[in-house]
């Protein structure tokens, strides 16, 4: 049986991600970032576990400030 993905507004992934909008949208079309799904004419939203995934993927921040290696 499958699920269906979760689907959050475009507001609630900035919130979740700390980007903005436009940070988002730049990001998308450099492929850099999960490309949203047209739920109407006017609404986009995105797949939660992807944006999940995408946050894990971020390289971490160890000490110092400095980004560890993986």
């Amino acid at each position: 049986m499958h699920s269906t993905p979760r689907l959050i507004s475009e507001k609630h992934t900035c919130l979740k991600t700390g980007l903005g909008r436009s940070t988002i949208r730049r990001k998308v079309a450099a492929q850099q970032f999960p490309a949203p799904v047209q739920v109407t004419s006017k609404r986009i939203a995105f797949i939660e576990a992807e944006i999940d995934e995408w946050i894990t993927s971020r390289p971490r921040v160890g000490e110092g400030g400095r980004r560890e290696r993986s």
